[in-house]
């Protein structure tokens, strides 16, 4: 079944149409959500919101030019960014609230105590070179971001991601480039400290 027809069935509210789409591009979308969040539950969890999103858009959706496809990247991308976004508001309240803690007549007082007892022989140097690749990649400036998710952990051609991103395939390409030097500036900053 091509895109119009999948897409049609969809709008006529079809179930067999939505189970077509999961099963075609559950695993893509999958692929982009988990070079976002690092995190397969998470990613399970956005991949899912977006079907969700398809079934309760699909009798409003018309595509002149974009695809179905790319309507489902894109829809995937700027969930993951808001799930990102969510995430990190909600840790720097965590890591806040654990120096804080009430008193007996409700007043807040920060409290600061030595809880870090980090042990680096505890882990392995995969799993810190990992760590340090997944923050070189979540400092990107957001584009730059998008662009290397998109082409490096996707393997779309710049023309894919520059279609998910409303922007040229050259603009895709200067935006790889940049984030590779970002990353190889962070990652070799981080292996000498």
């Amino acid at each position: 079944m091509d895109e119009n027809e999948l897409l049609n069935r969809l709008k006529q509210r079809d179930p067999k149409a939505l189970q077509t789409a999961v099963e075609k591009y559950s695993n893509l979308l999958y692929k982009v959500a988990i070079g976002f969040m690092h995190d397969k539950q998470a990613a399970d969890d956005i991949v899912q919101d977006v079907f969700i999103k398809l079934w309760q858009a699909a009798p409003k959706l018309n595509f002149d030019k974009n695809k179905l496809s790319t309507w489902l990247y894109r829809v995937t991308v700027n969930h993951c960014l808001n799930q990102v976004k969510r995430d990190k508001f909600k840790a720097l309240f965590q890591d806040i609230s654990k120096f804080t803690r009430k008193t007996d007549n409700g007043a807040i007082e920060i409290e600061i105590e030595d809880t870090i007892n980090l042990n680096p022989h505890q882990y392995t140097e995969n799993k810190e070179l990992g760590q340090i690749i997944e923050n070189a990649i979540n400092n990107l400036p957001k584009k730059q971001r998008i662009a290397f998710i998109l082409t490096k952990y996707r393997d779309m051609s710049a023309k894919q991601a520059a279609e998910i991103m409303k922007t040229s395939p050259a603009n895709v390409d200067v935006l790889v480039f940049r984030a590779k030097k970002n990353l190889q500036k962070f990652i070799l900053k981080q292996l000498k400290s």
